[in-house]
């Protein structure tokens, strides 16, 4: 796939529009907008309105720290000090919505929550360990099948 597009939408209605592409030689972003009636808010900390004129910014000095490190000094510090961070479920919650993008991406239908979790597709080896080898392997000319939409299963 050279592009990807994925709607997520919640049981409250929210929706979520994700999108990638894999293209060499491309020029490279990330981030996030969240779109509001009245404006919208990037992964910056930065709130416009629909006319892109800025409202509000979370830091006006460019030397803070920015929030990744801050959240790296709270677990190295939870770490040596305590008390303990159990981010599990937070974890296994935000890889499942990944997982669950990249089945409704590869098989083109609308994939729920229960139907995730209840498929018996998996990547990774039945056993793990250095040689294992893996359900997907590559043909004889070292490519890997591609997932065809509306055919590949992935329930």
């Amino acid at each position: 796939f050279d592009h990807q597009y994925v709607e997520y939408i919640y049981p409250n209605g929210v929706k979520m529009h994700v999108q990638c592409r894999n293209m060499d030689n491309c020029g490279v972003r990330q981030g996030f907008y969240i779109r509001g009636t009245k404006g919208y808010a990037d992964e910056r900390a930065r709130i416009f309105s629909l006319d892109n004129q800025a409202l509000w910014r979370y830091r006006e000095q460019e030397d803070e720290v920015a929030s990744t490190q801050i959240e790296h000094n709270v677990f190295f510090n939870a770490i040596q000090k305590g008390p303990y961070i159990n981010n599990t479920d937070y974890a296994a919650k935000s890889t499942l919505t990944s997982i669950m993008g990249r089945m409704a991406t590869h098989s083109a239908q609308p994939i729920r929550l229960e139907e995730a979790l209840a498929s018996d597709l998996s990547i990774v080896p039945e056993r793990l360990a250095w040689d294992a080898k893996m359900p997907d392997e590559p043909d004889a000319n070292g490519n890997y099948e591609i997932p065809v939409p509306g055919k590949t299963r992935v329930i």
